[in-house]
């Protein structure tokens, strides 16, 4: 019998079962989880055992997860499997795994995923060329931001809301104490459930479920509140959606928000519209 172990990438066991036999073939399901989310897949057995991994990547949390378990499961070649160059190396037993990948790993920041978010930067002036047309909500957005000087008010929002794109933006603003703070977020996120997009609600944004999609979203949000320019992009990522891995393609508008009160900590509104409703304008 085989022991099947995933473990994330925070070192926590999120999965173990037993099977009959190994499963060398990585479904795509499980590629994107390695690739993707850092994920590592072990597959324990008396004769030979299996790690799969993307290109030695393994943070220190993972690192210690597979020490306790090389601990309880010695003597056993073991197969490293590198999934992103598919390499293979057979090595006498896990801890020696172990010992040469903690020589040259170096931990990544919290949150950060290699590979998991893409943007592309399109010209924003572009919302106003014919092909774009079908853009209108992005397009009714920005004129009435244009029209209100940025400034943040319900006159920006009565637009929003008339155009049906309201429900699909979220308002954050930077703080001393919490960094990026959640403001709203409408209901037209279905990555959240409706309790979750109310706990979220003046939280950090670092705490949203999703702590991949938190942290590319911090780094966005920085280098947006460092131009200070409305911000089209087309972006790609693989969110975690009501537990389970989703791959989506979004285009997003990002504009900034002033107020009239002095002090006011910088501000900023994302509204996202899905790729698949706007495939022809692209």
């Amino acid at each position: 019998m085989v022991s099947t172990i995933w473990i994330d990438g925070d070192g926590k066991v999120i999965s173990q079962r037993r099977k009959r036999s190994v499963k060398r073939v990585l479904s795509d399901l499980e590629i994107m989880m390695i690739v993707n989310l850092r994920c590592i897949k072990l597959c324990l057995s008396d004769t030979k055992s299996y790690l799969f991994l993307n290109q030695d990547d393994l943070g220190p949390a993972q690192q210690e997860t597979l020490q306790r378990l090389s601990e309880v499961h010695t003597g056993v070649e073991t197969v490293q499997v590198n999934v992103s160059s598919n390499l293979r190396r057979i090595y006498p037993d896990l801890e020696t795994i172990l010992r040469k990948m903690q020589k040259k790993s170096t931990a990544m920041p919290t949150g950060e995923v290699k590979g998991t978010f893409v943007s592309k930067t399109i010209p924003v002036d572009h919302l106003y060329r014919p092909k774009f047309s079908k853009w209108s909500q992005f397009t009714v957005a920005l004129d009435a931001w244009k029209q209100n000087d940025g400034e943040r008010g319900m006159t920006l929002f009565n637009a929003l809301s008339d155009a049906d794109i309201l429900n699909r933006s979220y308002i954050v603003r930077e703080t001393r104490e919490s960094g990026s703070v959640i403001d709203f977020v409408g209901g037209g996120h279905d990555i959240f459930e409706s309790e979750e997009r109310q706990k979220i609600r003046g939280q950090p944004m670092a705490n949203i479920p999703d702590r991949n999609l938190a942290g590319w979203m911090l780094a966005e949000l920085d280098r947006f509140f460092d131009s200070g320019k409305p911000e089209l992009k087309a972006c790609s990522g693989l969110i975690f959606s009501r537990g389970r891995p989703e791959r989506r393609d979004w285009y997003r508008l990002c504009l900034p928000l002033r107020s009239s009160l002095a002090g006011r900590p910088r501000t900023a509104i994302a509204l996202t519209l899905p790729q698949a409703t706007l495939q022809s304008a692209a």
